[in-house]
């Protein structure tokens, strides 16, 4: 029987994920969505980490805006903060968040 595998990319590096563990493959110059998640980057947050990945769930795809916290072992889990949207909605999420970065640069200038 064939080993089954996956393919992510993390960072612009192509891995394989065969049932025991992650091995790198390549580098790539673009990301590629494979497996129903790919990870666009993080912000580290004290202790925990913000993820922005695209995911997809019963055929169509979402933005996951999500906190994850390491647990003892040291592997990433999510939490229950977070926000996951359509597509669709990404262009008003980005203009909301826009707007918020110009209101605060505005009341530090005041």
């Amino acid at each position: 029987m064939k080993e089954k595998s996956s393919k992510i990319c993390f960072k612009n590096i192509l891995y394989s994920r065969p049932l025991q563990g992650l091995v790198r493959v390549s580098y790539l110059e673009k990301s590629i969505y494979l497996g129903g998640k790919m990870e666009i980057g993080e912000i580290n947050k004290g202790r925990d980490k913000i993820i922005v990945a695209l995911k997809e769930f019963k055929g169509k795809s979402y933005v996951d805006i999500r906190t994850y916290f390491e647990n003892d072992e040291g592997k990433w889990l999510p939490t229950k903060k977070g926000i996951t949207f359509s597509p669709e909605l990404l262009d008003d999420v980005l203009k909301l968040l826009n707007e918020a970065k110009k209101k605060l640069q505005e009341n530090a200038n005041v």
